[in-house]
């Protein structure tokens, strides 16, 4: 497993109705969020969301996974992926809220565009 951990930055205060990025979601808002994330899914434990991309090839899975991981640094976030052939197993949670946050919902929808 390749793994990158980073904390997202909660030192500046979200405008009035605009949800925190680092608050925990609760389960049910989570899963209202996924309506608009086709492929991705609350895990069972409700520790994260996940999705499985399927790739052309290796090179590609590897590609994707860089790309990935290089934007989960660079925005502070935590993705945990797991490579099997041509398939990328994705993880985003935010660890030092113990779950899902918004930042990760914008974060899939972000790896969903590319």
């Amino acid at each position: 497993m390749i793994e990158t951990t980073s904390a997202t930055d909660s030192s500046a205060a979200p405008g009035p109705g605009i949800l925190d990025p680092a608050i925990l979601l609760k389960a049910e808002r989570i899963q209202l969020a996924l309506r608009d994330l086709p492929g991705w899914s609350l895990a069972a434990d409700e520790s994260a969301i996940e999705r499985v991309y399927g790739c052309t090839s290796v090179d590609a899975a590897l590609t994707f996974l860089c790309y990935v991981l290089t934007t989960s640094f660079d925005r502070r976030l935590k993705a945990r992926a797991v490579i099997d052939g041509c398939q990328v197993l994705l993880r985003l949670s935010t660890p030092s809220v113990g779950g899902v946050t918004q930042a990760d919902l914008d974060f899939a929808h972000l790896i969903d565009q590319r």
